[in-house]
C-alpha cells in the first residue's frame, strides 16, 4: 500500500493502485503456493520457507522499514552458514540499504522518507523471489532425485 501512496505522487492514483494491489495478491499468492507445495526435505528447505513468509509478509505490509528487516537476520545467518545464500543475496542484505540510504539522501534529501521505505520494499521483495525460487529449485531436485 505504501508502494500506492508514493506511486500516486508519479502516475495518476488509480494505476498506482491497481499496481499495488496486483503485486500484493501475486505475493500473497506466491506465500500461499509456497506453503501449500511444502515438502522440503531439509532444515534449508524449512528455514528458507520462514524467510520467503517474512519476506513476502514485508512486502504487502504497510510499510517496509530497515528495523521490520531485523527478524530476517538469524534466518539469513544460518542459510549462509549452510551455504545456501548466494553472493548476490549477501550483497544486497550487507550492501544495499547503507549505499541506498547514502545515495537517496545526497540525490534527494527531501523526499528521501519516501525513497528509503521504498528501497526496502525492493530488498524484501528480492528477498521473496530468491527464497522462492530457491525453494522451487531445490524442491524440484529433492523431486527428481526419488523419481529416479
Amino acid at each position: 500500500r505504501a508502494l500506492a501512496l508514493n506511486l500516486s505522487t508519479m502516475i495518476p492514483d488509480g494505476l498506482a493502485w491497481v499496481i499495488a494491489i496486483t503485486g500484493m495478491i501475486l505475493v500473497a499468492g506466491g506465500v500461499l503456493y509456497l506453503w501449500f507445495r511444502w515438502n522440503y526435505q531439509s532444515e534449508a528447505g524449512t528455514c528458507t520457507l520462514i524467510l520467503a513468509t517474512y519476506a513476502g509478509t514485508l512486502t504487502i505490509a504497510w510499510h517496509s522499514h530497515f528495523y521490520l528487516m531485523v527478524p530476517l537476520i538469524p534466518l539469513l545467518v544460518y542459510l549462509d552458514s549452510h551455504r545456501v545464500l548466494s553472493q548476490s543475496v549477501r550483497s544486497a542484505w550487507l550492501l544495499g540499504p547503507p549505499v541506498w540510504f547514502i545515495l537517496v539522501y545526497l540525490l534527494d534529501p527531501s523526499r528521501s522518507r519516501n525513497y528509503f521505505g521504498l528501497g526496502m520494499l525492493a530488498l524484501s521483495l528480492f528477498l521473496f523471489a530468491w527464497a522462492a525460487t530457491w525453494l522451487v529449485r531445490d524442491r524440484k531436485i529433492n523431486e527428481s532425485m526419488f523419481q529416479t
